[in-house]
């Protein structure tokens, strides 16, 4: 069975049904993605399911990297979920994405600084529509100024 037919099948299980909307959509974009890869000339999704390799696996995923690792780590994990649902229904025995490690993505690291918040406040205070969101981001800068006060000055 391709995996074009095993990602349909899916899609109708209680398996995907059971998920919340959100997830739904995530899932058939990541799965789309994992269908639409071209590995050694071939659609991945034209592929049998009992024929994909963990070689041309793991050359997949290092083609979505080229989206961004996050994505790609993403996708991969979409992509387990169906070899997954595909070895409980016996369509194949082995999954190949189980071998492909994942690379490590790099931490966000975006501080702001007190001007930043300022034009926040500013903006959000400025218009009447958007006058709860700055007063929830007030109070929460607010609070992260007095703990790092706090714990600055040894005060615990």
């Amino acid at each position: 069975m391709k995996l074009n037919q095993i990602a349909d099948e899916y899609y109708l299980s209680h398996d995907f049904k059971e998920l919340r909307d959100e997830t739904k959509v995530h899932y058939r974009y990541c799965l789309g993605a994992v269908l639409a890869t071209h590995v050694d000339g071939v659609e991945i999704g034209e592929v049998d399911g009992t024929k994909l390799s963990t070689k041309q696996s793991k050359m997949a995923y290092d083609q979505w990297c080229d989206r961004g690792i996050s994505t790609a780590n993403h996708i991969l994990a979409t992509a387990r979920i169906l070899y997954n649902y595909a070895l409980r229904m016996e369509h194949c025995f082995i999954n190949p994405f189980t071998a492909v490690r994942r690379r490590a993505t790099q931490p966000r690291k975006v501080v702001w600084r007190r001007e930043d918040v300022k034009k926040l406040l500013d903006a959000a205070y400025s218009d009447f529509s958007t006058r709860n969101i700055g007063l929830i981001a007030h109070m929460a800068y607010g609070v992260s100024e007095w703990v790092t006060c706090v714990y600055s000055h040894g005060m615990q």
